[in-house]
């Protein structure tokens, strides 16, 4: 069966700080559909430029409003944290091309130190599809796989959109859902390991990112945790249909 997985690449602006709006130039976000048995991609946020200007605003920006959750796609899917993580607002879009969502501690975000802060410490993104015309993720796990492993699909991965700098490190699915576990060395010297989570939802496709912070590692083992606790969020916050969860 056919299957297309938009891929979108949004470089985030924020107002947080200077050196941030030098370091994050606001782009349209790029779409790409992908025809035929490989028609494999993901909603993909990054690029080193956004990524610097993250770690930026994680560390410390101040004065940004620091909701808990973010409700996007119309009011489809509502977009929210594991406890001591916040949305940032001037980071995140909900256009209808797509959206892209950027999360960190709130008292950071917020610049208030009385304000929640996480126990694993880490950058959360999202992104959701503008929808997927019965396209999806559930059934199509094997493929994700092949796609991934494959040079196009390490290349989608990459931030620099180079299949070299990717190593796949495992992946596997459950619940209607496909886990991937990735670094990827474009931003050298340091290269950037995530955990990434793809699933169907109200009709969309989201995909869902933990990245460790520079100097701050944080374990495969915890990093997949907070993804997991992050993925059991956004569905328990997000529409129900009547009598159900919510929908894949």
């Amino acid at each position: 069966m056919r299957k297309a997985i938009l891929l979108m690449e949004h470089a985030m602006p924020t107002r947080c700080c200077d050196m941030t709006r030098r370091l994050v130039r606001p782009q349209a976000p790029r779409t790409a559909w992908l025809t035929g048995p490989k028609t494999m991609s993901i909603a993909k946020p990054w690029t080193s430029k956004a990524a610097a200007a993250l770690l930026l605003l994680v560390a410390g920006c101040t004065g940004v409003s620091a909701p808990r959750s973010m409700s996007v796609a119309a009011g489809r899917v509502v977009i929210e944290g594991p406890a001591g993580y916040c949305i940032d607002t001037n980071g995140s879009r909900d256009t209808t091309a797509g959206t892209f969502v950027l999360l960190g501690s709130c008292d950071s975000i917020s610049g208030v130190s009385t304000q929640p802060r996480p126990q694993a410490p880490a950058v959360l993104t999202a992104a959701v599809s503008a929808g997927t015309s019965g396209a999806g993720i559930a059934g199509s796990e094997k493929r994700l796989a092949r796609y991934f492993e494959s040079r196009a699909g390490r290349a989608a991965l990459s931030r620099s959109g180079k299949a070299r700098t990717v190593t796949i490190l495992g992946h596997h699915d459950g619940d209607g859902a496909f886990f991937l576990h990735l670094s990827d060395s474009s931003a050298r010297p340091d290269p950037t390991v995530s955990w990434r989570v793809l699933f169907d939802l109200n009709g969309h496709i989201v995909t869902l990112s933990v990245v460790g912070l520079p100097g701050r590692p944080i374990s495969a083992r915890h990093s997949e945790a907070l993804l997991r606790a992050f993925i059991a969020q956004v569905r328990a916050t997000s529409p129900h249909p009547a009598g159900g969860k919510a929908a894949g």
